[in-house]
């Protein structure tokens, strides 16, 4: 019984892989892109950036303008949207890119990274409509270069290329600088489209505790066990077993 409980209590006290809070940013800088027709707009900012620009020239048989939207910020998030509403309308096409230099706080595997978002049907520019990589800068190596390949997706972190060359771990190095580029790009096919990146990378995921409360939970399973293992009792457990003066009369 008790190398069982001594079992049980390493396995508790190895198997504390949080990260809540673990990775800071350090700067950011993004980028926004669209079209319609003839009027197009660039901006490229530490700051998050959103722009929408609208046809007002050629309306659709139902009205409708075409109109394209960025929006680049709050951290890690990307947003494009388009619309073309007719085969006589003018073309549109939005891109939307952040780019995140950050750094760990710890050292070793993270859990509950996830990347989520949806995929635009149609390109406007060149490369791929839904992408992110992380590279080690002061390594100068890939981390991740992934995309999400389906529309509507939410994917826990990859680590390696998208060539199939994937793997479930990493090392992260709380001395080394990351770079964190989400990319997503749409361009108009006689109607609307849309897409958008986000990630939990830089917020407290709700299933992981603070790591305070992981400690305190952990000391506090340990405590159990390692009383179990030694034989001790509960008080209120102890007078449960005895009967009471009123049930020997």
């Amino acid at each position: 019984m008790k190398i069982v409980c001594f079992i049980c209590l390493a396995i508790i006290l190895t198997s504390c892989n949080v990260w809540a809070d673990g990775f800071s940013i350090i700067s950011t800088q993004y980028e926004i892109l669209g079209r319609v027709g003839s009027q197009q707009y660039h901006f490229t900012s530490s700051s998050p950036l959103s722009q929408t620009i609208t046809d007002t020239t050629t309306p659709s048989n139902l009205g409708k303008y075409s109109y394209a939207q960025s929006i680049a910020g709050d951290g890690a998030f990307v947003s494009v949207a388009i619309d073309q509403p007719g085969c006589c309308t003018p073309g549109s096409a939005a891109e939307a890119i952040a780019v995140i230099d950050f750094t760990a706080n710890f050292d070793g595997s993270a859990d509950w990274i996830l990347f989520y978002g949806h995929t635009p049907s149609e390109s406007g520019y060149a490369g791929m409509k839904a992408v992110w990589n992380i590279r080690d800068l002061t390594s100068n190596s890939i981390v991740v270069l992934d995309n999400s390949g389906a529309w509507d997706f939410s994917t826990h972190l990859k680590y390696g290329d998208n060539i199939g060359n994937f793997s479930s771990n990493y090392s992260w190095d709380s001395s080394h600088l990351y770079e964190l580029k989400m990319v997503v790009q749409t361009g108009s096919n006689h109607g609307d489209d849309g897409g958008s990146i986000s990630t939990n990378m830089f917020s407290v995921p709700a299933p992981v505790p603070e790591p305070s409360s992981a400690i305190l939970l952990t000391i506090a399973l340990a405590g159990l066990i390692a009383a179990k293992c030694m034989g001790y009792q509960p008080s209120f457990t102890r007078a449960a077993r005895q009967p009471s003066r009123n049930s020997q009369s």
